[in-house]
Order: structure tokens, then C-alpha cells, then sequence
């Protein structure tokens, strides 16, 4: 898998006044990261309501507000279920005709309404992927918020990445093993991805060494200790 190339990026003003009506919740935390509690639990309430749910300039916004009643046995479910995470969750109260910033609009969009789209979106950008025989070229999309001259706006960009076919053992048995070095990589297994830094020795071998790790947590923290 090769770095990917910008082909464009298109901003696009968001039309405020065509926005349904949002509402934001707020979250009362004892401990845990914000960011990564909302949205977490931004997907979760996504799945189990209608309307748009997405975590957004440190709020939790919708289109469809629900009762606490509702939304307190998903936040209990969520205690037994990630604990490690949700513990510090004590719950979340609706902040009534809470103004929402420019900031927020932007990422609620992007998050939110557009999202839904991507199915879509991927699913046109798959029948324009070309094939070159043992790679082929696949096309990237990416959403990101923005605010312009203090208005909310939104960036979609469109990229190419060549990917191989084969995989990296194939791969280095077709070009040789000093090829690996410098490709970008991604884990089968996992969604682990990064580049070749260098090759440390035989699978057999280091199997044998890290016998009772996890490989994967293992690559990872060799990847970050590789000079950059």
C-alpha cells in the first residue's frame, strides 16, 4: 500500500437556516476523556434512536432529543459493558435552547448528517477504482469541519492510494526483502496500520520470542519506538 495523493478538496458554506432544529446535551463526568466517552456514546445512542446523534465541540448533539428515562438504561448498559471507559459516565442532561457555535454546527454535519451518506459515497468511489494487475488504485474520501469568516462550512477531499494485491510475504518474494522496507502496510487482523521501518528477524523466530504477548500490541509499540 503505497501514500495516498490529494487529487482535490471542494469547501462548501453550510446552510444554517436549512439545518433542522439541534439540541445539546452536556455530560457529567468523575473521571474518563471526554472526547472519547461522547463519542462513543454518540455511536451508541445512533444505533438505538432515530435522528442524527454525533459528538460535537464537546457536546453531544441531535436532531431527535429523547427523555432521560430512555437514554439512562443505555448509559447502565454501558457501565457493565465498557467499564474501563464508562465508569466515570454519572450521566447526561439536555441544556435547553442551548445556542450552538459555529464550530458545532460544522461538526454535527460532518458527523451527523453527512456521515449517512458514506455508504453512498464509497460505493461511487469503488467503481471508479482501476486495476493495474497486482495493484490497484483506490479512491479515498474525507469530511472535515470547519469555520469560515466565523460561519460553519465543510471540506469533502478526494484522494488515490495504489494498492498491492499480494501480501507483504509475497510481495518481498517477488521484489526482495529490502523492498518492505519503506511500504505502508496494513494488519489483516486488526486495523493496525504503518510503515516499514525495518526487518527484525524471521516470523518463526520472533514468534518464539514473544511467546505469550500479543502480537499485535507488540507491533504496535515496536512501530512507535521506530525512528521517524
Amino acid at each position: 500500500m503505497n501514500a495516498k495523493q490529494l487529487l482535490f478538496t471542494e469547501i462548501f458554506p453550510i446552510k444554517v437556516e436549512a439545518l433542522p432544529h439541534l439540541y445539546c446535551y452536556t455530560l457529567d463526568l468523575s473521571q474518563g476523556d471526554l472526547s472519547t466517552i461522547g463519542g462513543k456514546l454518540a455511536y451508541r445512542l445512533q444505533a438505538v434512536f432515530a435522528g442524527h446523534w454525533a459528538w460535537a465541540n464537546r457536546r453531544l448533539v441531535t436532531d431527535t432529543p429523547q427523555e432521560e428515562s430512555k437514554i439512562t438504561p443505555i448509559i447502565q448498559r454501558l457501565w457493565s459493558e465498557q467499564p474501563d471507559i464508562f465508569r466515570g459516565l454519572r450521566g447526561i442532561a439536555l441544556e435547553p435552547d442551548k445556542r450552538i457555535s459555529a464550530q458545532g454546527i460544522a461538526e454535527f454535519v460532518v458527523r451527523g448528517l453527512l456521515a449517512e451518506k458514506y455508504p453512498q459515497l464509497r460505493k461511487e468511489l469503488d467503481r471508479r477504482r482501476q486495476d493495474l494487475g497486482k495493484a490497484y488504485v483506490d479512491r479515498m474520501h474525507d469530511a472535515r469541519p470547519w469555520v469560515i469568516a466565523g460561519q460553519p462550512a465543510i471540506s469533502i477531499s478526494i484522494s488515490s492510494r495504489m494498492v498491492h494485491k499480494q501480501d507483504c510475504r509475497e510481495y518481498a518474494l517477488e521484489m526482495g526483502e529490502d523492498e518492505l522496507v519503506g511500504l505502508l502496510v496494513a494488519d489483516k487482523s486488526s486495523t493496525f496500520k504503518g510503515e516499514v521501518q525495518g526487518i527484525v528477524g524471521r516470523l518463526a523466530t520472533e514468534r518464539t520470542t514473544t511467546s505469550g504477548t500479543d502480537p499485535t500490541r507488540r507491533d504496535a509499540t515496536t512501530a512507535n519506538q521506530c525512528p521517524r
